[in-house]
């Protein structure tokens, strides 16, 4: 694994986000948080992270899958909304994708984001109860499972 970028917006979920932040890094791995615009992001239970870069920072190639293999979207809202949004975001994931990539999503991003991307039908999934309507309107199937 070359290095994880975890993409944050407004109201992620603190513990999806910066737990994995915290093991990823103490595992000696190369993750940064990545703000979708220049700033403080405020998490959905009030705290302030100063991410360590901006979507808007990351050249196009930095987010093809030879360079960073994981983009990680944790839940929360709005920030799975904000984050399914983002159209400069959602155009760099399925780039990243299509190319090999990996992408990592928790509680509801799986179904907000990921269902951005074109993700093959027949695809395993899961996600926070009630958010997979979007992803099983595609195609992939919903295993209800803690992870895929």
């Amino acid at each position: 694994m070359k290095g994880v970028r975890i993409f944050l917006a407004n109201g992620f979920e603190d513990i999806e986000a910066l737990a994995v932040c915290d093991v990823l890094r103490r595992g000696g791995v190369d993750v940064k948080l990545v703000g979708l615009e220049r700033g403080t992001v405020v998490s959905s239970h009030g705290v302030n992270v100063q991410p360590d870069l901006c979507l808007e920072d990351l050249p196009d190639n930095e987010q093809a899958a030879g360079e960073k293999d994981v983009m990680v979207f944790p839940g929360g809202m709005p920030g799975s909304k904000t984050l399914a949004g983002c159209t400069r975001l959602i155009e760099a994931a399925s780039r990243h994708y299509s190319q090999g990539g990996t992408l990592a999503a928790i509680c509801a991003a799986p179904g907000l984001v990921l269902s951005q991307i074109d993700i093959p039908q027949g695809s395993k999934f899961t996600c926070f109860d009630g958010f997979q309507d979007a992803l099983e309107a595609k195609g992939c199937i919903f295993t209800g499972e803690p992870a895929v």
